[in-house]
């Protein structure tokens, strides 16, 4: 066999070896990536530092996302970050391979800021805050009017009258979370007449789930019997210690609907809906009216809420469920404005409050 011979099968080979080795680089980078055809758009979506798999936040978005890409015949992709340092680097790659970057949580702000006027053929969708820049469609979420239902529920639940809250941070979403809590359960003491109490810890991080579940353990040990955790990755660990509670105390958890996880221990589950807003979001563009601005969305446009409590509702009192209604009527038709931080909660009166709905 002459040595020109040799030399094409050599090439053959080494041809062969980089394709097999490059589609192996593809799909370890393309976890769960969506087929499309050779022309589809490309959406990728960058995590925030707790990444998939935090049954909340981001797997809601990334839900959104894929549902996405399988009605509209796009691949999706996305890229997860370890740390805030992440989030420029992890944008600009996204934004150089994709027609649309899903950039998911308020931590991510300045880096969406700063990366997306370099990339102005691409479309940004940003999640739980507000950026105003043309090619940036970002969705912050009224969380406190579902939180607010949620402490409204508890404060007539709770026999220990004592409540807590699991933060992962203390940032101004998971803050309006935790106000409207605290809302909910200060109007139950006005028109139930419940006198509960609300304790807070905050981990730290949204990615430590042997913290949060120590935390977790002190306000169960403190008296509390009910928790709402808003915590990310770290919200893990305090759902992983009520598969273990004997005692009748509940969980409430946020962003992702775990009430069948652990049956009869979720009292229910506070949720700001992700996966909708990524979806219409790239609805909109594969339409050719991608939506660029701040979007606020609430109870409302039906983007917040509380889940069924398919398991626990028989806790609910008829008076609950009633009030509870009305509350919700009165919220959507701009009557009544939730608190979303301590400034507003203190401010606010919760007996004038409680007598509007009384007269509802």
């Amino acid at each position: 066999m002459s040595k020109n011979i040799y030399k094409l099968i050599a090439s053959c080979i080494l041809m062969f070896v980089v394709l097999v080795f490059l589609c192996r680089c593809s799909g370890e980078s393309s976890l769960n990536q969506t087929s499309g055809s050779v022309s589809a758009k490309k959406i990728i979506m960058v995590t925030d530092q707790a990444g998939l798999g935090d049954q909340g936040f981001n797997d809601s978005g990334w839900s959104g996302a894929r549902r996405a890409a399988e009605d509209f015949k796009l691949k999706a992709d996305f890229i997860e970050s370890s740390e805030q340092a992440d989030y420029v680097p992890n944008l600009s790659i996204a934004a150089r391979k994709a027609d649309v970057v899903i950039a998911m949580g308020y931590l991510m702000k300045d880096a969406v800021r700063q990366v997306a006027p370099l990339y102005p053929k691409t479309s940004f969708i940003f999640i739980d805050g507000k950026v105003e820049i043309a090619n940036v469609a970002s969705y912050d979420f009224k969380g406190e009017e579902a939180t607010f239902l949620a402490g409204f529920i508890a404060a007539g639940v709770s026999r220990n009258k004592k409540l807590g809250v699991i933060n992962g941070m203390d940032i101004p979403p998971v803050i309006a979370y935790e106000y409207g809590f605290r809302s909910g359960a200060a109007f139950a003491n006005e028109i139930l007449n419940t006198n509960v109490t609300v304790a807070r810890l905050t981990v730290g991080s949204f990615d430590d789930p042997v913290k949060g579940k120590s935390l977790a353990q002190n306000l169960l040990g403190s008296g509390c019997d009910i928790i709402l955790q808003i915590a990310g990755n770290s919200g893990i660990g305090v759902i992983e210690l009520f598969r273990q509670v004997k005692t009748p105390e509940y969980l409430i958890s946020s962003d992702i609907d775990i009430e069948d996880v652990i049956p009869g221990r979720v009292l229910t589950c506070v949720m700001k809906r992700f996966d909708n807003a990524v979806y219409n979001a790239i609805s909109d563009y594969i339409k050719g009216k991608f939506n660029a601005g701040c979007h606020i969305i609430g109870l409302k446009e039906d983007a917040v809420g509380i889940t069924e409590m398919r398991h626990t509702s028989a806790l609910i009192s008829r008076d609950t469920v009633r009030l509870l209604d009305r509350i919700k009527l009165i919220v959507k038709e701009n009557g009544f404005k939730v608190p979303a931080n301590e400034e507003e909660f203190n401010k606010m009166d919760f007996k004038a409050l409680a007598q509007k709905v009384s007269r509802k």
